[in-house]
Order: C-alpha cells, then sequence, then structure tokens
C-alpha cells in the first residue's frame, strides 16, 4: 500500500508524489471510493488513481539505486530482432510501457535505439 508522500511513477505520465488519499462518490451513485491523489512536479497537475487498481494502471514507486544494475543489464543486452509492421510493433511497445515495469521500459528503448541506429548504417 501507497502512502502520503511516496515517490511513484505513473506509465505515460512520469514521475510524481503520492499527495494524498482521498474517498469520492462514484458518479453520484452513493458508492464511495479510494483514491490516491498524484501531483506532478511540473504544473498544477493533479491526477487520481483508485487505489484498488494501482497494478492494472502501472503505478509503481521509482525504482531503488540497486535496480540500476539490472536496467543496465537489460541495455546491453542483445536486441530483440523487430517483427511485424510497425503499427503491431508500436502496439506491443506502447502494452510493454503501459505495465510500468522499468526493465520492460529498458528493453523497449533499447530496442527502438537499434532499430534507429540500423535505418543510418
Amino acid at each position: 500500500m501507497l502512502q502520503v508522500g511516496d515517490k511513484v511513477v505513473y506509465p505515460m505520465h512520469g514521475a510524481g508524489e503520492i499527495a494524498g488519499i482521498e474517498e469520492h462518490d462514484v458518479m453520484g451513485q452513493g458508492q464511495m471510493k479510494s483514491y490516491y491523489v498524484m501531483k506532478m512536479p511540473i504544473g498544477d497537475v493533479k491526477i487520481m488513481l483508485p487505489t484498488d487498481n494501482i497494478e492494472g494502471v502501472g503505478l509503481r514507486q521509482v525504482s531503488p539505486p540497486e535496480m540500476l544494475k539490472k536496467i543496465e543489464g537489460v541495455l546491453k543486452d542483445p536486441p530483440v530482432k523487430a517483427t511485424g509492421s510497425w503499427n503491431k510493433r508500436f502496439h506491443a511497445n506502447l502494452a510493454r510501457l503501459k505495465t510500468g515495469d522499468i526493465l520492460e521500459v529498458a528493453a523497449v528503448t533499447r530496442n527502438d535505439f537499434w532499430i534507429q541506429l540500423n535505418k543510418f548504417f
């Protein structure tokens, strides 16, 4: 369970901080639901995420420093050969990024880097 003050990453939106936990009526039906209130460091953006679905939206805590070696290992691994059309790869990569798994993000970054590099050489 996340706590107020935790630094988190929300895929496709970036890093922020849990500023609060609030209860809100879902669509005015009298059914109360708990939400994390995430404050973004740039602008006055406030994102509310249901506390019971953080895994589903990929919300995660900022990776600890010891994770850097694992990320470095993924980035140094040989790239996975791209198959299928650019559109299929795009949707597959987007799904991987939305998981919030930092190692998946690193793998997508590595593979896309090699695709771009090979376009020029």
